[in-house]
């Protein structure tokens, strides 16, 4: 089995050195719910940059329907402090790609424990692959186990927007309408 990674610059507020160590991972391959997956969604709550790929919606996904999804959970004192997802191919198992890492992190989390506890249950995952594909941020590189060959890749780092700014955006587009409704002398809807 060849393990590959490649790291990304993380933009300096999603920083927090940790030390490494031995920790626990729950995989999941569908939707959960329940107690689980609110604690995986307190976990991105707490997390700088979650993204749509590392939501439990990741598992609704059109684009990826009929393919063998997964996520590995990282789990401290039954809290989710780290999650990663990706595709099973089989023969290639991939977390991200080389434009988007899929992993967060919770700011609480131990960063070194929790990146042990998701590399031990993606190689889980990946028993019997051939290939396994891991891209993270820089600043995690130094907690991916030493079999992982590295590449460093440049790439544009794109963030979610968070909900306040779509609010605002929301919230001047109807503005705008209002204001174009009025020079026509017509009301929105």
């Amino acid at each position: 089995m060849t393990f590959r990674t490649a790291t990304f610059r993380q933009p300096p507020a999603a920083l927090n050195t940790a030390d490494p160590g031995h920790g626990e991972f729950c995989i999941l391959h569908s939707l959960p719910t329940g107690p689980i997956e609110a604690r995986w969604r307190a976990c991105l709550a707490n997390s700088d940059f979650p993204t749509h790929y590392t939501a439990p919606e990741f598992f609704l996904e059109p684009l990826l329907r009929n393919r063998r999804l997964f996520a590995v959970l990282s789990m401290a004192r039954g809290e989710v402090t780290g999650v990663l997802t990706g595709i099973d191919d089989g023969d290639h198992v991939q977390s991200g790609l080389s434009v988007r890492p899929q992993i967060a992190f919770s700011r609480s989390a131990d960063r070194g424990l929790a990146m042990a506890s998701l590399v031990a249950g993606l190689v889980s995952e990946a028993e019997g692959a051939k290939l396994v594909d891991l891209f993270v941020w820089s600043d995690m590189e130094s907690v991916v186990p030493p079999r992982f060959r590295r590449r460093q890749y440049e790439g544009v780092v794109m963030l979610d927007l968070p909900q306040i700014l779509r609010k605002q955006a929301h919230q001047y587009q109807k503005s705008n309408q209002i204001r174009c409704f009025g020079r026509a002398r017509l009301h929105p809807r």
